[in-house]
């Protein structure tokens, strides 16, 4: 969308902000659509492994699908996965994936 001529800098910001809000929802919804299968396997060991642990993180998660043989359709189905108003961050830890550069990534809880 073309920004409002009239619109001041500011409110041109904010504009692209909420559009670019929007895009992101849409496209996670999309993925989650798409990937109901996926994201219902590994959510339901992911809760069992926070139940279980205390915590987990989309490492255990994404170690568990390789070892199932389960992929999604698209990449983006792995940041889907602790979307919900149960999931709760806990803490953190450092990634071992070599890709990845041992960035941080956070651990999470599963409270119903």
């Amino acid at each position: 969308m073309q920004p409002d001529l009239f619109q001041t800098p500011v409110e041109q910001r904010r504009t692209r902000e909420r559009e670019g809000k929007l895009r992101k929802k849409v496209g996670l919804d999309s993925v989650s659509y798409r990937n109901q299968f996926f994201l219902n396997e590994v959510r339901h060991w992911a809760i069992s492994r926070s139940n279980w642990n205390g915590s987990v993180s989309i490492e255990d998660v994404r170690d568990w699908a390789d070892s199932m043989g389960l992929v999604p359709s698209h990449p983006n189905a792995w940041g889907v996965v602790f979307k919900g108003k149960h999931w709760k961050p806990c803490g953190e830890c450092k990634n071992t994936i070599p890709s990845t550069h041992h960035r941080r990534i956070l651990l999470w809880k599963w409270q119903p």
